[in-house]
């Protein structure tokens, strides 16, 4: 049962596309009518795992919802639709956006997503001093940055 603000939620956005940026960015202000409090790290470039591609932009958002973890991640499947992700495209292992519901509530998710040292490296970002300006507040200017 949610609290007066909500679940709180985790989630991972991926992508390998050629304007792998501009669809996270995308993404996110989809989310945004669904997540309040939003926060971004920063985007972190990988190498692919499990699939030969070129590098993935990844980041974690974290934020409170009031959907039940069906709903949300319901929510996040039409977002990754919403942003041009195919699976005639995953075919060809282009993954326009992806999307992982990590943590609702006191749930977690994708537990093997959990020991990625990538993950594990965003996750850091999330409770590092806020003087640092890892942790982007989506209203603010630029909520995605990758320096």
């Amino acid at each position: 049962m949610p609290d007066a603000i909500g679940h709180t939620v985790i989630i991972a956005l991926g992508s390998n596309h050629e304007e792998a940026e501009a669809k996270i960015a995308k993404a996110i202000q989809l989310m945004s009518s669904y997540i309040t409090d939003m926060h971004c790290t920063k985007i972190l470039t990988t190498e692919p795992i499990g699939i030969q591609s070129g590098p993935f932009c990844n980041c974690l958002i974290t934020g409170c919802t009031t959907l039940d973890a069906p709903a949300l991640i319901a929510a996040i499947k039409q977002t990754e639709r919403d942003c041009g992700d195919r699976r005639s495209l995953r075919r060809k292992n282009v993954i326009v956006m992806d999307i992982d519901l990590l943590l609702h509530g006191t749930k977690r998710y994708h537990p093997m997503d959990w020991e990625r040292s990538y993950i594990q490296q965003l996750l850091s970002l999330c409770w590092e001093d806020e003087s640092e300006k890892i942790l982007y507040e989506i209203d603010s200017e630029s909520p995605i940055s990758t320096s």
